[in-house]
């Protein structure tokens, strides 16, 4: 039987980790120029402007990765469904009738619905992500 998850679902919170790291190093070149949530020739007049505008950066930043992360885990099980089908027809000689029973084709679209444990993880990283934001503008980073 095949499972859509390893045990645990690390192998999906370790690729939503390097996503993550690679949105984040990003971060400076988007930002550069007063990019991040600030209009071209404005500049935060007050400190409040300015953490508002870091804010939005922030939850859309977090936004971005969510839907990056959902992206890749739809294309992830898209192509494992693929290569087991494939497995199915070519390596254990099953019938074409059983794989394609066993081993449906997935969508790979961004839109895709993942397995609710996989989905489950995607979204606690988005509420994770928001909690940082929400943690950042208060000035709080790094207290428990």
């Amino acid at each position: 039987m095949r499972r859509d998850t390893d045990p645990g679902g690390m192998g999906v919170a370790l690729r939503i980790g390097v996503l993550a790291i690679s949105l984040l190093a990003s971060l400076p070149l988007i930002c550069a120029g007063g990019g991040c949530g600030q209009a071209a020739g404005e500049s935060g007049s007050t400190p409040k402007a300015a953490a508002d505008q870091q804010y939005q950066a922030c939850l859309a930043s977090a936004g971005a990765l969510h839907d990056t992360a959902w992206a890749a885990e739809c294309k992830q099980l898209a192509d494992q469904t693929d290569n087991d089908r494939a497995n199915c027809l070519n390596k254990l000689k099953l019938p074409k009738i059983y794989c394609d029973a066993s081993y449906a084709p997935r969508d790979p679209a961004a839109t895709c619905t993942l397995p609710d444990q996989v989905a489950t993880i995607v979204d606690a990283e988005l509420a994770r992500a928001r909690f940082r934001c929400a943690r950042e503008r208060k000035g709080e980073e790094g207290k428990l």
